[in-house]
Order: structure tokens, then sequence, then C-alpha cells
């Protein structure tokens, strides 16, 4: 797959050419947007095509992007991972689009995504954590919505993930010096905070120490300080 484009994924499929047009029209790559025509096949693919779930997978990810910038919710990643691994080829388009749907409260079943994905162990969360704090910096999608998404799949048990979630979201969202915090951003940090608790996690976060050493005791410093004092222990 081809690197990420505002948010559009380009999977490529790499096959040598039969010589059977229908054949060949299969492995080739399929359209970077949806149409009708395209969508009219989307249900029929895996049963068409039990061989190669990838290949199938290619094909369902022009559906994950909405319609439009405005409307339309695009299909849910649930049925992406139905044929592909959450951390397997696709991952990066795994992750960007669950990152938009955990924080939309139109689309159905992305919390269960998450889960399902933890529970299967395939969760791309460093991939997740870097596109959430991405889209939330580029204002695409609301921090407030994203950290609770993330707190129910805590709460649900998915701690270790959310952990390794957020630990990838903090150096891209921690402000640099001079910058004002994202709005939410202590939220974030004290969610931070008790999942590197409940699963025992320490290493340093690149960002945290630098926020931790601002003067003042506004909420975002205190928790920073917080987090940093809990990782700088020893495990």
């Amino acid at each position: 797959m081809r690197p990420l484009a505002d948010g559009l994924p380009e999977p490529v499929i790499a096959a040598p050419r039969t010589g059977l047009p229908l054949v060949d029209a299969v492995f080739e790559g399929p359209p970077k947007y949806a149409d009708w025509r395209h969508e009219a096949g989307r249900n029929s693919w895996p049963l068409q095509l039990p061989s190669h779930p990838e290949v199938v997978a290619a094909h369902f990810l022009p559906h994950l992007r909405p319609k439009n910038r405005y409307f339309g919710l695009g299909a849910p990643v649930g049925e992406l991972i139905r044929l592909t691994p959450g951390d397997g080829p696709f991952a990066e388009a795994v992750a960007h689009f669950l990152a938009r749907q955990l924080a939309d409260r139109r689309v159905d079943g992305a919390d269960e995504t998450l889960l399902t994905m933890a529970a299967r162990g395939d969760l791309p969360a460093a991939a997740l954590g870097r596109h959430i704090g991405q889209l939330v910096r580029d204002g695409e999608i609301r921090p407030v919505r994203i950290i609770e998404a993330l707190e129910r799949a805590a709460d649900a048990g998915a701690y270790r993930q959310v952990w390794d979630t957020i630990a990838a979201a903090l150096p891209v969202l921690c402000p640099e010096p001079g910058e004002r915090p994202v709005n939410s951003l202590d939220r974030l940090i004290a969610l931070g905070l008790k999942t590197a608790r409940w699963s025992d996690a320490h290493g340093a976060i690149p960002g945290i120490e630098q926020l931790a050493g601002r003067k003042g005791s506004s909420n975002v410093v205190r928790e920073a300080r917080a987090l940093s004092t809990h990782l700088a222990a020893a495990p």
C-alpha cells in the first residue's frame, strides 16, 4: 500500500498477468474512490476470491473513505479486519480510519472493532496513536471524543493496548516550547498514567519530560509530571 495521502489509502496489487481478462481485472489495483459499480459487488468479494483475502481487502479499502468530506461515514473498519489482520499490510489504513470512526459518534461498532483487535492481538496500537495525534493536531477529530473512546476501551480491559496507543500519540501531541497544549491533553495524559500503572509500563516518552519541566501548575503540567515520575521509576 502506498503511503496515505489526505487519509486516502492507495493499495497496490502486485501479481503477474495471466492473460485472462476477468482474472487480471481482479488483480489490478482498485479505484481510489468507490463508485456505485464498485459498491454493488462489495459484499460478494470474499465469496468470489477466498484464496486471496489481501486482494479482497485491497478492493474494500476505497469504501472506508466517507463519500464526501462532511457527509457519509464510509464503511466500518470492522468489515476490513474480517478480511485481514489489523497489524498486517493495511495497518496504516486500519489505524487511520479507526481513529476517525472512534471519534465519530455516528459510527456504530468502532469500539467493538478496537476491542476485537485487542483481544486478537493484532491492534496496530502505535500506528493508531500516531494517526490520533496527527488528526487531532489537524483539527480533523475532536480530542474529547477520542479520549472517551480510549477510556471505554481501557475500562473494558484493553488497558495495555490503550497505553501503547497513548504512548505513540503523546510525542505528536506534546507542545513545542512556547506552544499551547491541545485541548484535553491533560485528560489524555491522565488516562495514560492510569493505563501505564495498570500495565506496569515504564520508559521515557518523547515530549513528556519537556512538558513536565515547564514552570507553573496547570493541569497539563501536573499530569505530565505525574506520568513522567511513574515512567522514570524502576520497574
